[in-house]
Formats: structure tokens, sequence, C-alpha cells
């Protein structure tokens, strides 16, 4: 960056103004349920300095300003919910959670004696939940059995890298068992041999679309067997967080598991989601106790 550059964006003395702080927060929480305290101020700072940059734009206030005058359907606004949105996520995270599906899950959905197992990861991030389901799915359901899983997040710059399903070769020796590598990746050589590519057998069994967690459209499917919607409450406010898992509720089947965040809990939410152990719950009938789930509807 030239000097000149550097006298026109002077990043290192930005401010951020109360008033503009509380504004980007309230925005980020009526569109996308995300709340960030005072003590998000820097993450804030940093996620938005690109965009100001971008814009050809000298200050917060600026790009405050310029919002205020986009319409929503702007991709502008787009970028800024992107901007703030946390993507960290890891393949096989939170184990506990796939140990319960393949050990006491799965056996009881057999009973129902149905052969499609319909999946949803409700907050996808980069990918590596919906391909980890579908690596665990591929080489432990039935050769009679199959399943779709459906992959949906808010943020728009994530999905494309997840559709893209390329990887660093380093995270997937350090995260996936090893009887699972060579069966779900292809590897890249010459000047991509860092990286590999999540193969099409694993790749197929899986659909992205992007979606708002607020914003559920009535139209998704109302029978997903087991939904992930993991370490994404935490952001949200407590209202948010009874209407989302609600909705969930509502798109699933009778007898559907639901993890959450090992973080996170439904101990304090209104919701008839029953706890079958820390962070999974089942779908019962409202007519049935805790102990005498009846799984699925044939």
């Amino acid at each position: 960056m030239s000097m000149h550059a550097e006298q026109i964006f002077p990043f290192e003395e930005f401010e951020l103004s109360d008033a503009d702080f509380n504004w980007f927060a309230q925005k980020l929480r009526s569109s996308a349920g995300i709340s960030l305290n005072d003590s998000k101020r820097n993450l804030l700072i940093g996620r938005l300095r690109p965009r100001i940059k971008a814009l050809g734009l000298s200050t917060f206030a600026e790009y405050r300003s310029y919002l205020q005058k986009t319409p929503v359907q702007h991709p502008e606004w787009e970028k800024f919910i992107n901007a703030l949105t946390t993507n960290k996520t890891d393949w096989f995270r939170e184990p506990a959670h796939f140990d319960y599906l393949l050990r006491k899950f799965i056996p009881r959905w057999r009973l129902s004696g149905r052969k499609h197992l319909n999946v949803w990861s409700v907050a996808c991030s980069s990918g590596e939940e919906p391909y980890t389901l579908s690596i665990l799915l591929k080489h432990h359901l039935f050769k009679d059995e199959s399943f779709e899983i459906l992959a949906t997040d808010i943020d728009s710059t994530v999905l494309s890298r997840a559709k893209n399903g390329v990887y660093l070769r380093s995270r997937i020796e350090e995260q996936i068992p090893k009887e699972y590598r060579a069966t779900s990746f292809s590897a890249g050589s010459g000047d991509i041999a860092d990286w590999v590519r999540v193969r099409n057998v694993i790749r197929e069994n899986v659909v992205f679309e992007q979606m708002n967690l607020l914003e559920i459209p009535d139209i998704y499917p109302r029978d997903f067997d087991v939904a992930f919607c993991r370490n994404v409450l935490i952001y949200f406010e407590q209202k948010n967080i009874e209407s989302v898992v609600n909705q969930i509720w509502q798109h699933c089947a009778i007898g559907a598991m639901f993890a959450v965040g090992h973080s996170e809990s439904l101990q304090s939410v209104k919701s008839p989601w029953q706890s079958a152990q820390p962070s999974v719950y089942l779908k019962s009938d409202n007519t049935t106790s805790r102990a005498s789930i009846t799984p699925f509807d044939k």
C-alpha cells in the first residue's frame, strides 16, 4: 500500500463511536438474530474495516451513512452480514454427537422400518459438519439405506467454500480418523499438494442452501430425522433462541434427534424438545412421556 493510500485509510487510527457500534449491532441483531455486546467491539472493528476500504470510505460513520441509504436488497447488506458472522468449525467437532447418532439414534430409527434418513445441518458454515455427517453415514448405513443432508447457512461466502469442497490437507490429517480419509478425499498434487477435495461420493448427498435462521421458510420439509444446530444459538437473544428451536421442531419428524453445541442448553428455553443426554434432544409425540418416546411416523 502506498503512503498516499495509508493517509486515506488510516485504519490504525479508526475510532468507532458508541452510536455507530450500537447501530451496527442493532442491524445485525434484527437481520440475522446475532447479538454483539461491547466485548465484541474490536471484532466488529476488524471485520468491517475491509468493507470500508473496499467502498473507498474513511470512517465507520461514513459506512453507517452508506448503509442507511442503501436498499436492503443491495449486495452490500449481505457482505455486511457475512463480515460479522462467526464461522469457527472443525471436522468431527464435538464427537459425542456423532457417537450418539451412530450408536443410539440410528438403531432406534431402523426399528421404524424406514430406509431413507433426512438430515439438516442448520448452520453448516464452510461445510465441515455436513461433510462429516455424510462421511459417517456413507460408512455406517446399510447398503439398502439412503440419506440426504440439507446444509444451510446465512453466510453466502462460506457456502461457496462449502460447495467447492476444497480443504487444507493438514486439517484433514489432524482432525479426521485415518480410516475415512482415502475414500472421502482426493489429494491434490504439484502446486495444490497442500489441498484435498471431498470426493463426489460424499458430496452427492449434500445440498447447500442459503437461509436466515430467523426466517426459516414454511416450504422447508417437515420430516427431518436429524437436525444439528450447534454453536450458533449462543449468539442469539433468548426470544430468538426459542423461535429458532421451536421452528426446527416443527420441521422434524416424531422421534427426531436434535443436537446443539456442548456450551448450549435448552434448559431455560420454552420448547417441546425432550432431553436425551447433554446437548442432545428428541422430538416426542406430545402425548408420550420422555421414557416412552415413539420413534418416527411410518
